[in-house]
């Protein structure tokens, strides 16, 4: 009981602390994309000779790559929850009592109603691998566009641009939530396939929002 009780606590530890490492990731990357933009340093990154576009899509790639990396790590990390913990046995039990132990932990998770939930909704989805692969970059890019959409209006204000981008960019998503499930269920079973075109088509139509705003924010030609 209480090795199963150690992997259980070091299991939900280490699930919590790598989750708090992707949002510090992604939020340093939107916080940067604020000062470059909102800021006085944004008077530097508007000298570059490039383009609105060129701007945006820049660091819309630099913030997928960076949240890609942020993925794969986490994912490689929740694989080492499933070696076997016989490396872990010490004086307190041998090496098959602590591997029964993780052997229940993760008949514990399999059975828990959350995980349960989740696996069920991966399930039933039943996307193809390479489907799958692309509704997660789109999704990337969906949500990257819409922060970096309302940043951007959040700049056009003359006071508390920082509160405003983040009411902007609750407005954007909630708005959007909102819209994509009042739509969806009229596409019955192609519904999958129209949430990646929803995705795509949204972040097409913010990436040009977000454009005519650098340009005229900035007066970039």
């Amino acid at each position: 009981d209480n090795v199963f009780l150690f992997f259980l606590i070091t299991t939900v530890v280490f699930v919590a602390l790598l989750a708090v490492s992707a949002a510090m990731a992604f939020g340093v990357v939107i916080l940067r994309f604020y000062k470059e933009m909102n800021t006085q340093e944004g008077y530097f990154t508007h000298m570059i000779p490039a383009r609105p576009w060129e701007h945006l899509l820049a660091r819309i790639l630099t913030t997928a790559i960076w949240i890609c990396i942020t993925m794969l790590v986490l994912a490689l990390s929740l694989l080492l929850i499933d070696i076997p913990a016989s490396f872990a046995a010490g004086t307190n039990g041998t090496a098959y009592e602590t591997l029964l132990a993780a052997d229940t932990l993760n008949e514990f998770l399999n059975e828990s109603e959350i995980y349960g939930e989740v696996t069920l909704t991966v399930t039933e989805s039943a996307l193809p691998f390479g489907l799958a692969l692309l509704d997660e970059l789109v999704s990337i890019v969906y949500i990257t566009t819409i922060f970096f959409t309302g940043i951007l209006i959040g700049g056009t204000f003359n006071n508390r641009k920082l509160l405003g981008s983040f009411a902007c960019v609750i407005v954007i998503l909630i708005g959007l939530q909102l819209l994509h499930a009042w739509i969806n269920p009229f596409f019955g079973t192609a519904a999958d396939v129209f949430s990646i075109a929803f995705r795509a088509g949204m972040a097409v139509l913010l990436f040009f929002l977000s454009c005519r705003l650098i340009k005229d924010h900035a007066n970039l030609t």
